[in-house]
Formats: structure tokens, C-alpha cells, sequence
């Protein structure tokens, strides 16, 4: 790139730093993470000379590559550094914010990922309502089930948010974890009836079966187990569901009808 080949004659630090920063912001568009990181590299050390900005934007870059090739560690590290430097009006200080609550979340420090989360929350960002459902899933692990149904809610509240199909199948799910089957079959079948294309199809019917059973309502378990098997035999959801089904049909007294399947 004519980047690169200014590279070639570094006379001023301030714009060899620019150079490198570019070619990095190149090199992660095309996925090309590892020649990235070696762009942005190069900004910080103690010897290049680059401008604060650009250093603080390299951090931002580091984070981004290192997170797209899923070395999450050092990803946090960048992130954490860009946060710290980066003036409180910076454009992409809430976004930086936001990736560093992924990268604890990942990384399972979710005290950490909560309360980064909610910094997001508190700033002006367009991804408030994917930080209101990753809390609440933080707050589901950490078994805070009114405070995660409570954040689940925030994101149905958002006219265009595309998290709403996955915050009602979380909303269900902690219905079920709690031993509340009636409500959880009744929030999977706001997922069920919602899209005909959701990504959650597969469980939410594998769920709710799940939650009938509780209820012994075995004929509807079945019908959900029979749903899996024939529409989304090779999904993971349908993993194990013979053997539900079976025991489904055995106590509705219709264990005739398994050899079918």
C-alpha cells in the first residue's frame, strides 16, 4: 500500500505513526489480524514518536484485532488501556467500553463484565439495549433473577432492537431455571409465535417440551419432542430428544407410536 511504502521513509515520527495506524485499520478490515497488530504495535513503543491521539486510537485497534482473532486476553489489556486514555468525549470511548465488557464476560469475570456493562449504560451509545441484555444474562449466571428479568425487559422496550427474539428466550429460561413452567412455556411460545425464522426455534421448542414435562402435560411434550425431530433433526437442539420423547409418549400411554421416529 502507498502506507507502506511511505513507511519506507520514516523522517517524521508524528506522520510514520499515521502510517502505521492506516495500514493497521487496513490490514483488520481485511481480516488480516495479525499484520494489523503488527501496525499498531509499532504506535506504542516508548520509540515511535506517534501523536497521543493516534496512540490512543492504536489501543482501540490492538483491542479490535486481538478480539476478532479471539486471543481475548490481550484484547482486554488493549481495550482497558484505551478506556483509561481516551478522553471522555472520545467517538469511540462507549464502543471501547462496551468490547471490554465482552472480553471480562468471555473471560468469566462477571462482576467485572456487569459493571462495565452498566458503565455503557450510563454513557450516550446506540447499544444500550445490547448492554441491557448481556447484563441480564450476567445476571442470570449469577443467579439474580428478578434484576435479569428486569434487564431483559429494558431491551423488549426497544422498538428496533434485533436483541428482542433472544431476550424473551432468556426471559423464559430463567422462568424455567426458578421451577416457574407455566410461565416459561408461555414466554416460549411468544418465541415460537413471534418469527417463523428465528435462530431460537429449535430450543424454544425443545424447552418448552422441557417445561410440559414439568408440568406433566405429556402430550404437549411430545408434540413439541415430535416438532424438533422432524423439522431440525440435525440441530443441536434435537440432541437426546429421542430419548425424551420416548419417556414422553411412555407416560401419555401412547408408546406405540415411538417406533415411528
Amino acid at each position: 500500500t502507498y502506507f507502506e511504502k511511505s513507511l519506507q521513509y520514516p523522517i517524521d515520527p508524528v506522520m510514520a505513526g499515521e502510517c502505521h495506524y492506516w495500514c493497521g485499520e487496513a490490514y483488520s478490515i481485511a481480516g488480516k489480524y495479525d499484520q494489523a497488530i503488527d501496525h499498531y504495535a509499532a504506535i506504542i513503543l516508548p520509540s515511535s514518536g506517534a501523536s497521543a491521539e493516534i496512540a490512543t486510537l492504536s489501543r482501540y485497534g490492538l483491542g479490535y484485532a486481538y478480539y476478532n482473532a479471539k486471543q481475548y486476553e490481550r484484547a482486554l489489556f488493549n481495550f482497558k488501556e484505551f478506556t483509561n486514555r481516551a478522553p471522555k468525549n472520545h467517538a469511540y470511548l462507549a464502543d471501547g467500553t462496551l468490547r471490554l465488557a465482552d472480553c471480562y464476560y468471555v473471560s468469566k469475570a462477571y462482576p467485572d463484565a456487569l459493571a462495565t456493562y452498566r458503565k455503557v449504560l450510563a454513557m450516550t451509545s446506540p447499544d444500550k439495549d445490547y448492554a441491557h441484555l448481556q447484563s441480564g444474562i450476567v445476571l442470570g449466571i449469577q443467579s439474580k433473577y428478578a434484576e435479569a428479568t428486569s434487564e431483559l425487559a429494558e431491551v423488549l422496550k426497544s422498538p428496533s432492537s434485533t436483541y428482542k427474539e433472544e431476550a424473551l428466550f432468556r426471559m423464559a429460561q430463567l422462568d424455567f431455571e426458578q421451577g416457574k413452567y407455566g410461565n416459561a412455556a408461555a414466554s416460549f411460545t411468544r418465541v415460537i409465535d413471534g418469527s417463523k425464522t428465528s435462530a431460537f426455534l429449535p430450543y424454544a421448542y425443545s424447552k418448552r417440551a422441557a417445561s410440559y414435562y414439568n408440568l406433566k402435560d405429556y402430550n404437549k411434550t411430545a408434540a413439541d419432542y415430535i416438532y424438533v425431530i422432524e423439522h431440525y433433526t440435525t440441530h443441536p437442539a434435537a440432541d437426546g430428544v429421542l430419548v425424551s420423547l420416548q419417556e414422553a409418549l411412555n407416560l401419555a400411554n401412547r408408546s406405540g407410536e415411538f417406533d415411528k421416529y
